[in-house]
């Protein structure tokens, strides 16, 4: 290495030293923090639940401009405590929200975000964060064993319940299996509150041109009548049509209804048609003991989505993937090794260590 080459290095260095923070100024920038944290709390019950975001509102964000000059935290938190981007929508954190399905939050996991996002672990591969990957494993397992699912499941921890039923419905697919050529074919089985997820990860998936099964609810309780989706199935195989995916619901966010999840475990065995489990609301109150009954069968389901962020009030956004068989969510999922991990080594249960 030449002389200039290294004067070019060392001054790359020192550009780069202005991203570390003194620790005389983290403790600044906390305390600012916390100070705002507090003024929150404080002034909270006597802030609006909701308020509307108009126009005028809405140009005032558009005149926020980024440049190149950095700013003081103490006037970009102003900024956002007086001006537009504090403005407009819901307050889930308000004690008298009541009415939709985000939660507050609470503050211990607020804390838990703030000391990750400062280690920064990487958890996508094992051999960079061993004790990370296993903590989220055993995080799994926990909802796992809370859902009653057997040994050998897998899952995932997600952004929400969107991206985590794009994986289930990808990995239904590649176990059926339902081939490009049978999309036209492939029967879905919903109901009319049936979260549009569904129809989102059908789209992304390219299976936008499947078929769509509306099945009838029963009464007022706006759950899926099994007797008419068992007549659905029958008439669709008759037709030559391909029954593949039938969701239920575990709480949904229009009424909260519950699905017989058992019954349509009987009939989809019956007739080979993979169960996915919409829980992302209501999953976690399976740890409310008088409601248990409700989830009676849902070990026997396929998939299952669940939403941290919605029953256990952690901070946006988590959401949990399981699959019952977790060999078949690995196979629908994995690669072969990328140039970038050329380095790790793979052992036989697919673990790349270094």
């Amino acid at each position: 290495m030449d002389q200039e080459q290294l004067s070019r290095l060392e001054y790359l260095e020192q550009q780069a030293r202005l991203l570390d923070i003194k620790q005389d100024d983290r403790k600044d920038y906390t305390d600012t923090v916390n100070q705002n944290v507090d003024k929150f709390y404080s002034e909270l019950e006597e802030s609006p639940v909701f308020s509307t975001w108009d126009g005028n509102t809405a140009k005032l964000v558009e005149d926020y401009t980024l440049s190149e000059e950095g700013c003081k935290l103490d006037d970009i938190l102003e900024a956002y405590k007086d001006s537009a981007l504090n403005s407009g929508g819901l307050s889930p954190a308000h004690p008298c929200h009541l009415g939709y399905v985000p939660g507050g939050g609470v503050y211990p996991a607020a804390l838990g975000d703030y000391f990750t996002a400062v280690t920064n672990r990487y958890a996508g591969v094992f051999a960079l964060a061993p004790g990370v990957v296993c903590l989220e494993n055993l995080l799994i397992s926990w909802v796992a064993d809370l859902i009653g699912y057997p040994s050998g499941h897998a899952g995932n921890l997600t952004s929400g319940g969107t991206s985590a039923t794009l994986i289930a419905i990808a990995t239904a697919r590649d176990s059926m299996p339902i081939k490009p050529r049978d999309y036209e074919r492939a029967v879905v089985y919903v109901t009319e509150v049936t979260h549009n997820c569904i129809a989102k990860s059908m789209a992304v998936l390219g299976m936008r041109d499947s078929i769509t099964r509306q099945i009838p609810m029963k009464g007022i309780s706006t759950t899926m009548d099994v007797q008419q989706l068992q007549l659905q199935i029958n008439k669709d195989k008759k037709d030559g049509l391909l029954p593949f995916l039938l969701v239920g619901s575990l709480g949904t966010g229009i009424t909260g209804s519950v699905d017989p999840i058992g019954e349509m475990a009987d009939v989809a065995k019956e007739h080979n048609v993979w169960l996915h489990v919409d829980a992302a609301y209501g999953g976690f109150f399976v740890l409310v003991d008088e409601i248990k009954c409700l989830y009676k069968g849902t070990e026997r389901s396929d998939s299952i989505v669940i939403d941290p962020h919605k029953g256990l009030f952690l901070p946006y956004g988590s959401g949990i993937l399981l699959v019952r068989d977790g060999h078949k969510l690995f196979e629908a999922n994995s690669l072969t090794k990328v140039d970038i991990l050329q380095d790790l080594k793979e052992d036989s249960h697919g673990i790349f260590s270094l």
